[in-house]
Formats: C-alpha cells, sequence, structure tokens
C-alpha cells in the first residue's frame, strides 16, 4: 500500500471513529445538547482537528445519515436477492425500513435533521451527495422489485413501477416523521383506539397498493 493510501485510509478510520464517538453522546445526550467541544473529547481529537472532518454539526449529521443509509442498503441488497416474489421483496423492505428506524432512533433524528437542512448549505457537499445518491440507488432497488412482482403477479396494479415507488417512499417518510415527531398526536390516539400498530397500517398500505387495479395515471 502507498503512503497515500495509507494516509488516505488512516483519515478514513478517523472519520468513522469520530462518528461512532458521536453516536455514542447522543444516545445518552441527544442531538441538540451535544457539542462539537464533547465530542471531539470523546473522540480524543483536539476541536481543531475535528473541524478538518467535518465542518459543523450539520456536515456531521449527515455523515450519520450515510452510515444510516449505508446500513439500511445493504440489508435492501440482501432482501432483494431472496427468492421470493417481487410482492414479498417489498413487503420485507418496508418491515425491514419501519424495525430498523425503530431500533435506531439516532439515525432517524439525523435523517429528519438532514431533510431540513437548507439545500444551499449541502449542495456541492461530498457527504451529501453520497446519501443521495445512496437514496436513489435505494429506490431505484424497489422499482426493479416492483418491476419484477408486476410480471410475476404477485403485484396487481395500472401504475407505472416508479410512480408506485413514489407510494411507498412517501408513506415510508411520513413514518419516519411520526417516530421522529415524539408520537405525541392524534396518529397515536386513533392507532390505540383502533387496537392497530405501526406495522399493521404499514402492512395494510402496502397491500392495498398491490390489489389496486382500478388506479388511472394522470
Amino acid at each position: 500500500m502507498s503512503s497515500t493510501d495509507q494516509k488516505s485510509k488512516d483519515r478514513e478510520q478517523r472519520r468513522d471513529a469520530i462518528v461512532s464517538s458521536a453516536i455514542e453522546l447522543i444516545e445518552v445526550q441527544g442531538f441538540e445538547t451535544t457539542t462539537m467541544d464533547e465530542i471531539a473529547e470523546k473522540a480524543d481529537i483536539s476541536k481543531g482537528a475535528l473541524y478538518l472532518y467535518f465542518r459543523d454539526k450539520a456536515a456531521l449529521h449527515q455523515s450519520i445519515k450515510k452510515k444510516a443509509l449505508q446500513l439500511l442498503y445493504d440489508k435492501f441488497q440482501k432482501i432483494f436477492h431472496e427468492n421470493i416474489s417481487g410482492a414479498e421483496v417489498i413487503k420485507k423492505m418496508a418491515r425491514t425500513y419501519l424495525d430498523f428506524i425503530l431500533d435506531n432512533r439516532i439515525f432517524n433524528r439525523a435523517m429528519m435533521l438532514f431533510e431540513q437542512t437548507n439545500s444551499d448549505e449541502i449542495q456541492g457537499e461530498d457527504i451529501a451527495n453520497d446519501c443521495m445518491s445512496m437514496e436513489n440507488d435505494m429506490f431505484m432497488l424497489m422499482v426493479r422489485a416492483l418491476q419484477i412482482g408486476i410480471q410475476d403477479k404477485s403485484i396487481h396494479t395500472t401504475l407505472p413501477p416508479k410512480i408506485l415507488g413514489l407510494h411507498i417512499v412517501f408513506e415510508m417518510r411520513g413514518i419516519l416523521q411520526y417516530l421522529t415527531s415524539g408520537q405525541d398526536s392524534i396518529i397515536s390516539s386513533l392507532m390505540e383506539e383502533q387496537q392497530t400498530t405501526i406495522h399493521d397500517v404499514l402492512d395494510q398500505f402496502i397491500q392495498a397498493q398491490f390489489n389496486d387495479t382500478a388506479s388511472t395515471v394522470a
């Protein structure tokens, strides 16, 4: 390995260590109260060195989101290559997404903060571009699964796969927003009243999309 490659590897390892330190702190203190000073101390580096890797907390949030997306994308890839119908692939992806965000609330908050960041602030950032690229890759993986489902007759719809994929993505983002809002809302009361769960709601939504034979495309 050349000295340049070794330096690049060392830098990436240090970046990962900083992200891991930030996650550990945020698990205890929350996003808003965790400072860059505390993250630097936890990662055993100077504050000046920390800013060489991340210019501010927004950039660090983006890196946490990138780590979350990579973990989720790896799970989606594994599901996609299972020997099951296209419909089952989508259902399993949706359930996996829901379980992932329920089990990784720090990643959820990072993703929501990323969505709320002014686009002018993140445009051109390598980490932001990586996140957008992975989101696109995951969406296209879903579209391919939808195409397979339509071909193997496990999905019945008149909608194009990309439009159907958008319906599912909007539902997933709505769930993410609900879970990061504190869940103290009329939605929680309604689910309790109807004796249902968020898993049930997601399953019912997906199933309804797959049996939609009366949809029309504008």
